[in-house]
């Protein structure tokens, strides 16, 4: 993810995944701010996350599907 910390949008890059996979992101409360479902193109995921109207602080980009279940931490200031 970059970049990170991010003030406008960030780009989400994963590779090496297939098939339907689901972005949720979410604030250290555990609050689901919003959620994304894409498709892996080319055996990649590659997604522009806008955090212009977040608010600052720490949240949390979660990726699921099939073959991975990997969170990072997103800073918006």
């Amino acid at each position: 993810m970059y970049p990170n910390p991010a003030s406008q949008e960030t780009k989400l890059v994963v590779t090496g995944l297939q098939g339907e996979v689901k972005i949720t992101i979410s604030d250290v409360q555990g609050r689901i701010i919003s959620t994304i479902n894409t498709k892996a193109n080319n055996n990649k995921v590659e997604e522009t996350i806008n955090v212009s109207d977040m608010a600052n602080g720490v949240y949390y980009v979660r990726l699921q599907n099939e073959q991975i279940n990997r969170t990072q931490k997103l800073i918006v200031k």
